[in-house]
């Protein structure tokens, strides 16, 4: 189950909505909704009831953890589902699946983006906006920590170190 914070960050993000609208649409300060999603903040009853009514879903859903459907996932307990990724977006060709695929396709184009590795060919660089919209869902998604570790593991494969 996640936290009420990173639901909330996901549905917004689903919904593409800023910060700024989001408040607005709930009569929240823009502060108190980016505590809120940090998970510093508690919500009242009322303040919940505003957010998923601005966000067309229900408040159980907020609360039970209950995000969109995710665009890119991945079982980060499962070592060699990671390393799939990573080999995948380091430019090798290998049977994965679907989502690990796409993940890996997205983990590719921002590093070229921000690095200006040359990877994979195929890839072109997006707009800022889009970029900057695929790194939030990414780490809204598969969570900072495992973004910056799958970065990581893809270095090493570029590298050559196993």
């Amino acid at each position: 189950m996640r936290p009420l914070g990173r639901t909330l960050l996901l549905w917004r993000n689903e919904r593409k909505l800023t910060q700024a609208k989001l408040a607005a649409l709930t009569g929240i300060s823009r502060p108190n909704l980016s505590a809120i999603e940090q998970g510093s903040r508690d919500v009242t009853v009322r303040t919940l009831r505003r957010l998923a009514q601005a966000l067309g879903v229900r408040p159980g859903q907020l609360v039970d953890g209950e995000g969109p459907e995710p665009t890119y996932t991945i079982d980060t307990s499962d070592r060699q589902a990671m390393d799939r990724v990573a080999r995948l977006a380091a430019g090798e060709r290998l049977s994965a699946s679907a989502q690990e695929k796409k993940t890996a396709l997205a983990l590719s184009s921002l590093m070229k983006s921000k690095t200006g590795w040359k990877g994979l060919k195929r890839i072109r660089r997006g707009t800022a906006r889009s970029e900057s919209e695929m790194l939030r869902r990414l780490k809204s998604e598969l969570g900072p920590e495992t973004l910056a570790h799958l970065i990581r593991r893809v270095d090493k494969v570029l590298g050559g170190a196993p």
